[in-house]
């Protein structure tokens, strides 16, 4: 009778041990999935942190982008619109321009390139001109025209396409092949090149052009 109460003891001992491991393994498993919720917690949130960030740098780098892009287009147009000011300008001026004025701009632009041609034999091309009257211009140069006809303005490609009173002719050597341009088109797309800024400010005041 004793050995039996002796062993339900024994039997009681161990069930109290083995509750008293089994709760500490499950509160030690409590503890370690709080742990990792913590730890899931903090990443989910520095990742989120990271990601706001990420995007508000992103934000002001558009922005700044944009603003550049803005002030790109506002500059194009400005100027476009400064260029297209001075050709309105040439189309006012050259219409009402005697033919005899109009050989005078081309007769001194042509000038600074007669020192090139070696040979005095020469072809014409005309633009919008009288091919006797550019005929005789050249041999009043001491050039010899060997042929003179007009140029199909069509396939002309003009530098400056808004200018409508373009007016000239090519001169052309094949002897020393040179070739000169000696048109309206040429002579302002030069002057517009050499001095946009001085026309500009002509045009608008020099308080006005930056």
């Amino acid at each position: 009778m004793e050995e039996l109460r002796s062993t339900q003891v024994l039997d009681r001992e161990i069930e109290e041990q083995t509750e008293e491991k089994i709760k500490a393994i499950i509160e030690s498993a409590k503890e370690n999935a709080q742990s990792l919720r913590d730890g899931l917690d903090l990443r989910i949130q520095k990742a989120v942190d990271e990601a706001c960030k990420k995007f508000e740098e992103d934000s002001l780098t558009y922005e700044k982008k944009l603003e550049a892009l803005v002030d790109l287009e506002e500059e194009r147009l400005y100027i476009q619109y400064i260029h297209n000011s001075v050709i309105e300008s040439f189309n006012k001026f050259f219409s009402g321009l005697s033919e005899e004025k109009i050989f005078e701009i081309l007769g001194n632009h042509f000038k600074s390139m007669k020192s090139f041609f070696t040979s005095n034999k020469v072809s014409v091309m005309t633009v919008n001109l009288e091919g006797s009257k550019v005929k005789k211009y050249l041999e009043g140069e001491g050039f010899i025209v060997d042929s003179c006809e007009s140029m199909n303005v069509k396939l002309l490609e003009n530098q400056l396409p808004d200018f409508m009173h373009n007016k000239g002719f090519f001169v052309e050597s094949k002897e020393c092949k040179i070739k000169a341009n000696v048109t309206l088109d040429e002579i302002l797309s030069e002057l517009l090149k050499a001095n946009s800024y001085e026309l500009s400010c002509a045009l608008f005041g020099q308080e006005v052009i930056k």
